[in-house]
């Protein structure tokens, strides 16, 4: 686990925090844990998203996403509402396919600038 995320989880609330430790103990795919775990951190504001705007936003048909692919949007339209910002536009400038996850980093330091 990124040590940003573990700083993110030391921010929760007890109600969050055992979220969080719930979710862990399902090993679930290391990337809808780590998104999960960030819609956790912004539970009472996160944004319900359409289909469309999920097709919009990764621009491909539903059926080629997953979970995943719809809570990183969720996520990144509650994160442009909270903060102003062109959140989606700097997380595609910070993507990367290696094991860095620079764009993972990005969401957590706003979702902890923000609480």
């Amino acid at each position: 686990m990124l040590k940003e995320m573990k700083i993110l989880i030391n921010t929760m609330n007890d109600d969050k925090q055992k979220k969080v430790d719930k979710l862990l103990k399902q090993n679930l795919d290391r990337f809808f844990t780590n998104y999960s775990i960030l819609a956790i951190a912004l539970e009472e504001n996160l944004e319900n998203v359409t289909i469309d705007e999920i097709e919009k936003f990764h621009q491909v048909n539903i059926s080629q996403l997953n979970e995943t692919d719809k809570l990183i949007v969720a996520i990144i339209k509650t994160l442009e509402k909270l903060t102003g910002e062109d959140v989606r536009q700097e997380y595609f400038n910070k993507f990367t396919l290696d094991i860095s996850q620079p764009e993972l980093k990005y969401l957590i330091d706003l979702i902890v600038k923000e609480s």
